[in-house]
């Protein structure tokens, strides 16, 4: 039956939360786990199914605490939980009508009005799913009218926990928990994260691969006034002996990359910087390291908390708590040795926790957005001391509705900060809002191939139609499994779907069919969230099926192939997905699965990334490219060259040297050589 869901395209647990009149919703049966129990498998316990095939698109909502069945019929027309419901404090969802016609009215099933008309009283939620089982206001509680046009202006409560003073967006409770009496609201799921050691944390990080001389050949463009010149070795860094023998002993580091020998010095001086570069170029420690000289070099006192608020001397801001973990961890190795403090803040972690390690003090914070904001206003933290914050994957945040809470923080922090932004794409779009929070002379830095895949990354494109998606994952993960005797060993596989409900089938799916598998998505439940996360990093769990939400930034050892399940919609995301494997010199392959009747407008840009990359492209492929056309759908259309991650200064009249050279650092040796000033620069400003 999941196969039938899956390969329909439409049937899913839904992951959803309604409302229940007893609060009980039993979880779905879940496969047994090869590897250990419990299992993770994020199969949301408060679940309704959506199947609807034919028909309407089916609700369940439950008042006396069992799951109602899909339709059976496939051609129904009013699908599951139409204009009935069953009384609970939601109302069974309306079902849809394949014909596209009402049917009568949806509050009383009668025929000859409509239920704005109906003089009939509703006896029972039901139509949209918001009718309270009694028919009474969930305002006032009082029968007669609906909340829209109640009357008591003065009874504005929380819907969800029934009392006043918040709504229902900012309520700290919810109702429903499998292990709630009815009504009974209960303190939203947290969790305290695991302290790694240094040792598990350097196993799981990505060292460098045999193909790491590929970077010595790399393009490298530097623009903007007063540039420091790039180091050559790791000596030149500044920081202390203990720090660099992490690095080199600990994460198998013994020579620069680009991204690193041309923005730590950047950073070190002072300057702000928006760096772009290819996924798996050594970014993160690009910023690490000169954030420790600069602690070092300016701290006067260890003492980073006044009053009870935690004032961080640098802030790490991230899109998610997956790269907030990362990145924190990482911290936690090389911070170490010279006795730095580091702390994280992001959701779901218990507040009282985190109070008590920002009390404890921070040199460096690393937090994701929202979290960062709420803390600020709570008055926990403070930026008002803050000399300089990095925004890793900027561009995410910026584009993808953050922006509200980047100027908040931004704002809140003194003036004077130094501002520094990474990613591996920034689109003319996103350099407009970034320079809005840089100084006017800031640093461009563009390394390699950017916006475009890692060579290093073997692509492959299979024409699979949406019906042989699952015949086709099955068997390539068994294939891939049974390459060596002790089946995965040291080698993981990140499927990426598009939908939660997706995943949350196809771990299902694996977990039955034997393989040693877990997914991850926005709408699991926190502990198991970060529970999936770690046992991939560690390899406890060799296969992970997840959305968007690990495309970014994720740097975990051992990822040997990347597949698209589902084609991103965004030549962005495809590029995130695919550089979660071959990072840092190591080789990686990733397999994307395209549908011909759902994917036709992202043909063009899969040819031009295959080309880009020097690896062959299907005739099919080409064939489907040329018969959709550039019209602009799809991965970009027109103009997604290098041009367009460029800065976007250019040509407005501002004096800005360009440089444009292999890359030649080596192990020492070689040299920073500017282009000579009588050759054609097709790059000039004018």
């Amino acid at each position: 039956e999941l196969e039938k869901q899956i390969m329909a395209g439409r049937g899913a647990w839904k992951s959803a939360s309604p409302s229940s009149s007893n609060g009980l919703i039993p979880s779905p049966p879940v496969p047994h786990h090869p590897a250990s129990q419990p299992v993770a498998l994020g199969i949301e316990t408060n679940a309704a199914i959506n199947t609807g095939f034919n028909g309407g698109r089916a609700g369940a909502t439950v008042s006396n605490g069992a799951v109602a069945s899909p339709p059976t019929g496939l051609n129904s027309t009013t699908g599951f939980g139409a204009s009935i419901g069953f009384g609970g404090s939601g109302g069974g969802g309306g079902g849809g009508d394949s014909s596209g016609r009402r049917q009568g009215c949806f509050r009383c099933n009668e025929t000859g009005h409509i239920a704005r008309d109906c003089p009939n009283q509703p006896s029972g939620g039901g139509g949209r799913g918001g009718g309270g089982g009694d028919g009474a206001c969930y305002r006032c509680k009082e029968t007669g009218h609906i909340a829209r046009d109640c009357p008591n202006a003065s009874a504005e409560v929380c819907y969800k926990c029934n009392q006043p003073g918040h709504i229902a967006r900012d309520c700290p409770t919810r109702v429903g928990a499998d292990d709630a009496a009815a009504g009974d609201p209960i303190v939203r799921e947290t969790y305290i994260p695991t302290e790694l050691t240094v040792e598990a944390i350097a196993r799981m990080s990505v060292k460098t691969g045999v193909n790491a001389l590929i970077f010595d050949q790399i393009e490298v463009e530097l623009t903007g006034s007063n540039k420091p010149p790039p180091i050559k070795t790791l000596q030149e860094i500044g920081v202390p002996d203990s720090v660099l023998k992490v690095v080199t002993d600990s994460f198998k580091i013994n020579r620069l990359f680009p991204v690193q020998a041309y923005a730590i010095p950047i950073v070190a001086s002072g300057r702000d910087l928006l760096a772009c570069a290819q996924t798996g170029s050594g970014k993160t420690l690009a910023y690490l390291l000169p954030i420790i000289k600069m602690l070092l070099d300016t701290l006067s006192t260890d003492n980073t908390v006044f009053n009870g608020v935690c004032y961080p001397t640098s802030l790490i801001v991230v899109p998610t708590r997956e790269l907030a973990t990362q990145v924190y961890d990482q911290c936690t190795v090389y911070f170490k040795p010279v006795g730095l403090k580091v702390q994280r803040i992001h959701g779901s972690i218990q507040h009282a926790h985190l109070v008590k390690c920002l009390q404890s003090g921070a040199h460096t914070l690393v937090a994701t957005v929202g979290r960062l904001k709420d803390f600020i206003n709570r008055n926990l933290v403070s930026l008002a001391r803050t000399k300089l914050i990095v925004l890793d994957e900027a561009d995410r945040m910026l584009e993808q509705g953050f922006q509200e809470d980047v100027v908040a923080f931004m704002q809140s922090a003194d003036q004077r900060r130094q501002v520094i932004m990474f990613s591996a794409t920034y689109p003319h779009s996103v350099q407009t809002l970034a320079g809005s929070y840089l100084a006017q002379d800031y640093l461009f830095l563009s390394i390699g191939r950017v916006g475009k895949p890692s060579p290093d990354v073997t692509q492959e494109v299979r024409e699979v139609s949406q019906g042989d998606k699952v015949a086709t994952l099955l068997a390539l993960l068994a294939e891939f499994r049974d390459l060596e005797p002790n089946g995965f060993g040291e080698r993981k596989v990140l499927v990426f779907v598009e939908r939660k409900e997706t995943a949350n089938l196809i771990g299902m799916l694996l977990c039955d069919k034997g393989f040693e598998a877990t997914n991850n998505h926005g709408d699991r439940p926190p502990a198991e969230r970060q529970r999936a996360f770690s046992e991939f990093r560690s390899g406890t769990t060799p296969v992970m099926v997840t959305t968007n939400m690990m495309s970014r930034g994720i740097d975990i050892s051992g990822i040997s192939l990347v597949i698209n399940y589902d084609l991103p919609q965004d030549d962005s995301s495809y590029v995130h997905r695919i550089g979660r494997t071959g990072r840092c010199g190591n080789l990686g392959r990733s397999i994307s699965f395209f549908d011909p009747n759902a994917d036709g407008p992202l043909a063009h840009q899969l040819v031009g990334n295959l080309r880009s990359a020097q690896q062959p492209v299907p005739e099919w492929l080409e064939t489907i490219a040329e018969r959709e056309g550039c019209s602009g759908n799809g991965y970009g259309g027109r103009g997604r060259g290098r041009g367009e991650y460029r800065d976007i200064r250019r040509g407005i009249g501002r004096t800005v040297e360009i440089i444009d050279d292999s890359f030649g650092l080596g192990d020492g040796g070689g040299a920073f050589q500017p282009r000579p000033a009588d050759v054609p620069n097709e790059d000039d400003w004018s």
